[in-house]
């Protein structure tokens, strides 16, 4: 399994999307992401788990 940490802001605040996820789950996840901040350029992946 993998893990990103995804955000749209230059703090800690955002929510792991654990890999692999249905598209509902990613749907789920965005729409948590878009509570934090609409602007999607600003997207981007702070932290990646694995544990392989």
């Amino acid at each position: 399994m993998i893990a990103l940490h995804l955000t749209r802001t230059d703090d800690d605040k955002g929510i792991y999307l654990k890999l692999p996820s249905s598209p509902a789950e990613i749907g789920e996840v965005f729409a948590e992401l878009d509570a934090i901040s609409t602007d999607t350029s600003t997207t981007k992946i702070t932290e990646v788990i694995s544990n392989t």
